[in-house]
C-alpha cells in the first residue's frame, strides 16, 4: 500500500478544524515573544492531504513562518525551538505523545487515533529572508546545535505555487506530488515541503 489522497471531504474538514483550531492557541500564547503565520503544505488547496495506505496514517505537515519578532530572538534559535516545544505540549499533549522530538528539522506530535486514522503533525519552524527565501530551523549536528538553514528553491514559493495552479491546473499537481511523495515513502528526511517545492519547480521548469 502506498499514499493516496484523502477521499473524505468531511474527514478533511474536521482534522482542519482541529489543527487550525489548536495553531490559533499556540498563536495567542506565543504572542509576547512574536507572531507567525502557518501553512499547511499544500495551503490553499486540502487536495494535497494524502493517507499512507500501509498503516493508515495521516500526517499533516504546517510551516510555521515568524512574522513579527525581535531581531535578537532570531539569533537564538535554540530558544525558539524551547518556546514552540513548551506550548505545543501544553496544546497538543503531554511529553509522551512528541515522538521525534529531536529531530533535525521538525517538532512531530503522535496523537493516536483520530476520526479512523492514526494522525500526527509535523511543525517546521521558519522565517522568509530577505531575499524571498525560506529559512528553517534545524537541528545540526556538527556543531550540536540548532541553527537556521536556506531551504533549497524556496525563493517565493506562494508566487511559484499559484503560477504552477495557473499554467498546469491542480491535476496535473496532483499527480506528479503523488508520484514523489511514493517515491520517496521510505526516506524519512524527505518532508512533504521539500516535495512539494520538487514538484512546484519541476512543473515551472517544464512550462518556462
Amino acid at each position: 500500500m502506498a499514499f493516496e489522497f484523502i477521499d473524505k471531504s468531511e474527514t478533511r474538514t474536521k482534522l482542519l478544524r482541529y489543527c487550525e483550531s489548536n495553531i490559533i492557541k499556540l498563536q495567542k500564547n506565543l504572542s509576547e515573544y512574536f507572531t507567525f503565520q502557518f501553512f499547511l503544505i499544500g495551503s490553499g488547496s486540502t487536495r494535497l492531504l494524502m493517507v499512507n495506505g500501509k498503516d493508515n496514517h495521516i500526517d499533516f505537515d504546517y510551516n510555521l513562518v515568524l512574522k513579527r519578532y525581535d531581531p535578537n530572538l532570531l539569533k537564538q534559535p535554540s530558544k525558539i525551538r524551547e518556546l514552540f516545544m513548551k506550548e505545543i505540549q501544553k496544546v497538543f499533549g503531554s511529553q509522551k505523545d512528541l515522538k521525534k522530538a529531536n529531530s533535525t528539522s521538525v517538532i512531530s506530535t503522535y496523537l493516536g487515533n483520530l476520526y479512523g486514522y492514526k494522525f500526527s503533525i509535523d511543525f517546521a519552524i521558519m522565517y522568509e529572508d530577505n531575499n524571498g527565501a525560506y529559512q528553517k530551523l534545524i537541528f545540526d549536528k556538527n556543531s550540536n546545535k540548532f541553527i537556521w538553514n536556506i531551504v533549497p528553491k524556496s525563493n517565493h514559493f506562494m508566487d511559484k505555487f499559484l503560477k504552477v495552479k495557473q499554467l498546469a491546473g491542480m491535476l496535473e499537481l496532483k499527480e506528479i506530488y503523488k508520484d514523489k511523495k511514493n517515491k520517496y515513502i521510505n526516506d524519512k528526511n524527505k518532508k512533504s515541503f521539500s516535495i512539494l517545492l520538487e514538484t512546484v519547480n519541476e512543473i515551472l521548469d517544464k512550462y518556462d
